[in-house]
């Protein structure tokens, strides 16, 4: 029997894509094991780097994984885009102040910890005995 062996999750070099669109985004590369994907990333006032995630059809997560596999995945690909100088400076300008705001504040985003759920109700016995 094969062994689980946990993957690596490494940043590959991103590109801007070709033509010209409203909201400027380049792709970012991620290696995680063998598998290589490709994911949008763009540059937001409010939150900075956003990485966009992959939907399949009827609006599906493209790919399932753990919380903190996604996380790792999402901070490769901002770390692919800030090593790239010519994605940088295509999102971020030549000033490298603005680059390390923009990762700052997608780390600050990252960070934010969700409240957990509601404690799920539970369930009480019925009474016995009219009332």
């Amino acid at each position: 029997m094969i062994e689980p062996t946990p993957w690596q999750i490494r940043p590959l070099p991103a590109y801007v894509p070709p033509g010209v669109r409203r909201n400027p985004l380049v792709m970012a590369r991620v290696a995680v094991g063998p598998l290589v994907i490709q994911l949008a990333v763009l540059q937001t006032r409010k939150d900075g780097l956003v990485v966009r995630e992959p939907y399949g059809e009827g609006g599906q997560p493209a790919i399932e994984t753990e919380a903190a596999v996604w996380e790792a995945i999402r901070q490769a690909a901002i770390a692919s885009v800030l090593e790239t100088p010519e994605t940088r400076g295509f999102l971020c300008g030549p000033d490298s102040s603005r680059a390390a705001r923009a990762a700052a504040r997608a780390a600050r985003r990252a960070a934010v910890e969700w409240p957990s759920p509601l404690p799920s109700a539970e369930v009480l016995p019925f009474p016995s005995g009219g009332a």
